[in-house]
């Protein structure tokens, strides 16, 4: 019985300096290969995963500093291109979408950090916001859905009451507000309309009543309020 403790004692020794010699390798040409664990000062893993000659391929996971897992991405074309997703440190998803040449691409989908419910939707091309991005209600009803291109907002900007009927529409340039505005009471009659010049209220802007009576007027001088008018008198608070 003795002499067996000590045969297997030895084997596992010998197996766990065998794995750990053989991790971490370079090849001829300095490059990584082979499986490869990165750890920081203190000896916490900050990633595992496989080189072939210094380009990584398959699965690589990645972790917190006390060791929850904070990634997995998924490499191919030779590590160019990778399907990620990210996990907040409770285990919960966080996010997934492609990264191309370790830039954000296309569909990338973010989640709650309490439910496993999709909270936004983003596209991307090279690292920057492009297209129609969308932010959800708990329950799945859209918030909100903007037009972006190159990163930053250009064309329709609306957003949603809960119960998904259209509660703002305006229009970006360049990431400013630019042209006509108009919001919506939750009965879906008109609220407000206005106009925007490169981010600054301008013009004649109309405040309407739920009952479709206008209520004031406000004129705008490129962002400075010149006037009001008021049409209907609303009662003081005693």
């Amino acid at each position: 019985m003795r002499s067996s403790l000590i045969f297997l004692t030895l084997f596992f020794t010998w197996v766990t300096a065998y794995a750990q010699d053989t991790i971490n390798k370079l090849d001829a040409e300095g490059k990584k290969n082979g499986q490869w664990i990165k750890r920081d000062n203190e000896g916490n893993k900050i990633y595992e995963g496989q080189f072939i000659h210094g380009t990584p391929v398959g699965e690589f996971k990645y972790y917190y500093l006390k060791g929850e897992l904070k990634a997995i991405s998924l490499l191919s074309e030779n590590g160019t291109r990778s399907r990620t997703t990210t996990y907040f440190k409770n285990g919960r998803k966080m996010a997934e979408g492609i990264y191309i040449n370790e830039k954000k691409d296309s569909l990338w989908r973010f989640y709650s950090e309490y439910e496993d419910v999709v909270i936004s939707e983003e596209f991307y091309k090279e690292g920057k916001k492009e297209g129609i991005s969308k932010t959800y209600y708990p329950d799945g009803v859209i918030a909100e859905r903007s037009t972006w291109k190159q990163g930053v907002r250009n064309g329709t900007w609306e957003q949603y009451y809960t119960d998904g009927k259209l509660k703002l529409k305006c229009a970006y340039l360049n990431d400013l507000k630019d042209g006509p505005m108009i919001t919506y009471h939750i009965s879906g009659r008109i609220w407000l309309t206005g106009q925007y010049t490169k981010g600054d209220a301008d013009g004649t802007w109309t405040y309407v009543t739920d009952k479709g009576e206008i209520e004031k007027k406000e004129y705008f001088d490129k962002g400075r309020l010149v006037r009001t008018e008021e049409f209907i008198k609303k009662e003081s608070k005693q």
